[in-house]
């Protein structure tokens, strides 16, 4: 068929309506490396559908609708180093159907439809370093499966339906890096089974139903670097239950039922990110971050809280971000006037009614701050003491007025949905954004936005101006967007958009 074309190398034949190869179709390419078959319509592949293809190194058969793959079809594929079979529908493999792979690097089996895999699928594949099984419906895994695979560095098995894993699976993956089990059915794992598991940095055991974590399950990970413990079912975090990962740096816990949590829980001092949001927390321990003084971003949003320990955040003073959002915090007083290093800080969601006015003492570089939904009455003094502060959301609370006492640095403010009735912005020089939305301004003077000359956004609607608004807008010579949509504006004049 490619008679003549002896020299190809690459032949991309993907995004056509292919459903057939013709046996011993590529015999006269003997030096093609790559071949791209992708996007087509094929179904199955026979003995003879790479004859001829001895050089081959890369080849991409992805998003096809292949359902049956004859235990010889890669055979002739001695120098095959990367394949690539996701997106496809195969319900099961032959065991010598990988036979001759002892090159191959990376193999992407996800998106099929497998329920099991032979025991010797990946008996010859023992320089395999990428594997992808994702996505299938995986239920069992023999215990010998990886048994040859020993270069193996990333693993990913996530999005099936795996209910157990033997202690011995992962014995011989000791150069294993990157391991995924995302959201499958793992209600329990044995202390032992990821011992092996030495060089592992990234483990995901997300959406499994997880019940709890017991004391020694990563007692031999020491280059663990990133946990994922995610919207499981753990009630209790122990002393004991991150033994042996002493490298740990990012640790997400996030929406688990816990109920109890040991002050000694978080041993190790390299973590970098906490994630415990919807946790249902109601207290926090004292001492459960005295050891954290590298910690840069921590999540405690979601939860129960209805007060801060004023020593809880005492450690953390290289914090740069902190999410206590969607609590029940009626005042947080000084409880986090020691957080030095912040630049994000995130309040929304809870029932502040009123901020002491050295609640955010010592925050000389927080540049983000997120009060929405809460119950404030006014622009809090104590926001005018943050010489960084770049950005202000106040939005979704009772305040009434926008006058603050002093001048600040802001660009951008958000005080949509409250009970606004006249806008004062002479303290705001910096606003380059404005939102001003639902609430319940009825008119604008030429004053209004006379200090304000840098805005580009304004956004004025669904209140009660109705016009016809002259001059009002013109010193704002900078001025991209501006929003009067849900007004009764009933008078509009050339002078209203003059400038």
């Amino acid at each position: 068929m490619f008679a003549g074309l002896n020299q190809l190398t690459d032949l991309h034949l993907d995004h056509n309506r292919i459903e057939d190869l013709p046996d011993r179709m590529f015999e006269d390419l003997p030096l093609l490396n790559e071949l791209y078959l992708t996007f087509n319509y094929l179904e199955r592949l026979t003995k003879d559908s790479f004859v001829g293809l001895a050089k081959l190194r890369k080849l991409a058969l992805q998003n096809n609708r292949i359902t049956s793959i004859d235990s010889e079809s890669f055979k002739p594929l001695l120098k095959l180093k990367s394949l690539y079979l996701q997106s496809n529908k195969l319900m099961n493999l032959a065991p010598e159907t990988f036979l001759s792979q002892t090159k191959l690097g990376s193999l992407d089996m996800s998106a099929n439809r497998l329920t099991e895999l032979p025991k010797d699928l990946f008996r010859e594949t023992i320089v395999l370093e990428t594997l992808l099984l994702s996505n299938n419906s995986l239920s069992q895994l023999h215990p010998d499966l990886f048994e040859s695979v020993v270069n193996l560095i990333e693993l990913q098995m996530e999005n099936n339906q795996i209910a157990s894993l033997d202690q011995t699976l992962f014995r011989n993956l000791r150069k294993l890096n990157i391991l995924f089990l995302e959201n499958n059915r793992l209600s329990h794992i044995f202390p032992g089974t990821f011992d092996p598991l030495q060089d592992l940095s990234l483990l995901h055991l997300s959406k499994n139903g997880l019940r709890m974590i017991e004391g020694g399950l990563f007692r031999n990970l020491p280059n663990l670097k990133y946990l994922f413990l995610e919207d499981n079912l753990i009630s209790t975090l122990s002393g004991e239950c991150l033994d042996g990962a002493t490298q740990l740096q990012e640790l997400y816990v996030r929406n688990n039922p816990i109920q109890s949590i040991d002050e000694e829980f978080l041993k190790t001092s390299e973590l970098t990110q906490i994630l415990l949001s919807q946790c249902g927390l109601e207290t926090i321990p004292k001492n459960l971050f005295a050891k954290q003084r590298s910690v840069r971003k921590l999540s405690l949003g979601g939860n129960k809280l209805t007060e801060l320990d004023p020593d809880t955040f005492r450690s953390l003073d290289r914090l740069r971000e902190l999410d206590l959002s969607d609590n029940r915090l009626r005042n947080i007083s000084t409880s986090l006037a020691t957080l030095s290093s912040l630049d994000v800080l995130d309040l929304s969601g809870n029932r502040l009614r009123s901020l002491a006015d050295n609640a955010f003492e010592n925050m000389k570089f927080l540049k983000r701050l997120n009060l929405e939904n809460n119950k404030l009455t006014e622009i809090p003094p104590a926001v005018i003491k943050l010489p960084k502060l770049k950005v202000l959301t106040l939005e979704k609370n009772n305040i009434r007025s926008t006058a603050v006492s002093d001048k600040m640095k802001l660009t951008d403010l958000y005080l949509a949905e409250n009970e606004i009735s006249i806008l004062r912005l002479e303290n705001f020089p910096s606003l380059e954004e404005l939102y001003v939305e639902h609430n319940k301004l009825q008119s604008l003077s030429e004053d209004t936005f006379v200090n304000n000359m840098q805005l580009k956004t304004v956004d004025l609607s669904a209140n009660r101006l109705s016009g016809p608004l002259e001059r009002v807008f013109a010193v704002l010579r900078n001025l991209e967007t501006l929003t009067l949509s849900d007004n009764p504006l009933g008078v509009i004049t050339p002078a209203t958009f003059e400038g």
